[in-house]
């Protein structure tokens, strides 16, 4: 049946195509605002209980870097989420199980211990976790067994970190019955392999080794030390960190002035309070160096990277401005602050979704294939990482021999990096 169209009837029409138009805009425009208001979260696991400078340190680095872009990756704001392992390998893997149910989990920042992320390097693969390691140091961690590797390291590599230390002991020191003195995890493993090697192109083998338990007290630990210096050790070379550090520097002490030993070390002393924990004259009585990288903020003229981090460490602690030993062990701050860089300048290169697993994808793939030099901290990266497959065994580490120098506490408890022209303390506590 025909209906004449009145002016009420198309009034009422108009009205109803006015009404669809309006939702259909609102509905687009939410949307895109709901899109462009999306949030990536970024998971810090790490000891921020018994090592807590290096976990507070890290976790200074990433906000540093992420305060220089307004938490954002591209139209994409960006929390991030502490995890506190303790240590402890179990705790650690709870929380990478945690990252995979939180759909806007996009990457893990790893901490100071190796043991979690060697446990779990397999279980992060499988689970295409994106995961960012600026401290632990163990060699097979950024060196899966498929073509399939998820991890990414910008920090020391004890596959060349025991050439470094070793070289210190036997050629620079000139040191010829060194006894290894090594914590019993995946990380002293690792460098027993290393360290061995080492002395053996040295034309040197260790005197001895010990694998040591976490927790070792000073009487067990003097013990020790008293039979390696018995059977002709001439130094130590040691890999622990600070409280099992502490012990042995105690233990050390404790032996007739003449029977002390000096002791190289790696910087997993560094992490905690070994230095406030023994005090200026205990640390001054032993002869003692540790590994670092090759970066220093006491190091004049500051280059203007280095004077922007501080800036931008000092606005996210709500200061005017921060001085370069208020930040305790500040690797964990300059390795994290050019690692979280380099994510940045990887999210600059791509166009992101908000879809956090597909975004880690494509993160993934440009930290392989970054256009442009990023200007860190301890140096300018030019495509720090490659393609990674089985033989390709640096793929996935963004620093190299020549970045890596021996160190020493000067008596305010600042580090000194040793070779460079004027031996500059980096920062308090290391």
């Amino acid at each position: 049946m025909y209906h004449k169209t009145t002016p009420d009837n198309l009034l009422y029409s108009m009205r109803v195509l006015l009404a669809v138009i309006i939702g259909s805009l609102y509905c687009t425009l939410s949307f895109a605002t709901e899109q462009n208001s999306a949030t990536y979260r970024l998971y810090l696991d790490a000891d921020q209980t018994n090592s807590i400078s290096s976990g507070q340190s890290i976790e200074l680095g990433i906000r540093a870097a992420f305060s220089e872009v307004n938490w954002k990756l591209g139209n994409y704001k960006v929390e991030l989420v502490l995890k506190d392992h303790h240590g402890s390998t179990p705790r650690s893997q709870y929380h990478l199980k945690q990252f995979l149910e939180d759909p806007l989990a996009l990457a893990v920042f790893g901490g100071l211990h190796s043991p979690p992320l060697i446990a779990s390097r397999n279980f992060i693969n499988e689970n295409n976790i994106l995961t960012l390691v600026p401290w632990a140091a163990a060699t097979p961690i950024t060196r899966a067994k498929t073509n399939e590797n998820w991890i990414y390291r910008l920090s020391l590599d004890d596959s060349k970190a025991g050439k470094v230390i070793v070289e210190d002991a036997v050629v620079k020191s000139g040191f010829t019955h060194p006894f290894l003195l090594l914590e019993d995890t995946g990380w002293g493993q690792a460098n027993k392999k290393t360290m061995t090697q080492a002395l053996e192109s040295s034309g040197q083998k260790a005197s001895g080794i010990h694998f040591f338990q976490w927790g070792i007290g000073q009487h067990e630990a003097r013990a020790i030390l008293e039979d390696a210096i018995s059977k002709g050790a001439d130094s130590f070379i040691m890999v622990a960190n600070a409280p099992e550090g502490i012990t042995f520097a105690k233990a050390m002490l404790s032996i007739e002035k003449d029977r002390q030993r000096p002791i190289r070390s790696h910087w997993g002393i560094t992490g905690g309070t070994f230095f406030d924990s023994l005090g200026v004259k205990a640390v001054s009585q032993l002869d003692l160096r540790f590994i670092q990288t090759s970066f220093s903020f006491l190091n004049e003229p500051l280059s203007s990277t280095a004077k922007q981090a501080l800036t931008s460490a000092a606005y996210v602690k709500g200061l005017n401005k921060i001085d370069p030993t208020d930040i305790k062990a500040p690797v964990g701050f300059i390795h994290a602050y050019d690692l979280t860089r380099l994510m940045i300048a990887a999210t600059k290169e791509v166009e992101l979704s908000g879809d956090a697993k597909k975004d880690a994808d494509l993160i993934k793939a440009q930290l392989e294939n970054l256009k442009s030099p990023v200007t860190g901290l301890i140096k300018i990266y030019h495509q720090p990482f490659e393609s990674y497959h089985t033989k390709a065994f640096d793929a996935h580490e963004a620093l190299g021999l020549t970045d890596f120098i021996m160190a020493k506490y000067d008596s305010a408890g600042n580090i000194k990096l040793i070779g460079t022209q004027e031996e500059t303390p980096t920062a308090v506590g290391q």
